[in-house]
């Protein structure tokens, strides 16, 4: 597989991190299965994160993420697609 990550702090309070990732998995048949149909899967991920800290103790994060997976009927590994947001707020006392 491969990835790639970024980061960007345009200001000491606002931090912008992007990452994506890209995994093919190809497996070795056994003798039942050497017929049996693709082996092959593959997942890609990507996310973006965006972090302000208005205070020392204060810290308030925004994301997104993204996955993606091929799948295989004959591994029994299913197809999706998936999307979330997530919001984080943290103040440490």
């Amino acid at each position: 597989g491969v990835s790639i990550g970024a980061t960007w702090e345009p200001t000491g309070q606002v931090k912008v991190e992007a990452d994506g990732s890209y995994e093919r998995r190809e497996y070795n048949p056994r003798f039942a299965f050497l017929e049996a149909g693709d082996l092959t899967d593959s997942l890609k991920t990507a996310r973006l994160r965006t972090t302000w800290s208005p205070r020392r103790n204060l810290e308030v994060v925004a994301g997104y993420a993204f996955q993606s997976r091929s799948g295989s009927e004959v591994l029994g590994l299913g197809q999706f697609d998936s999307n979330s947001v997530s919001l984080n707020v943290t103040a440490r006392f």
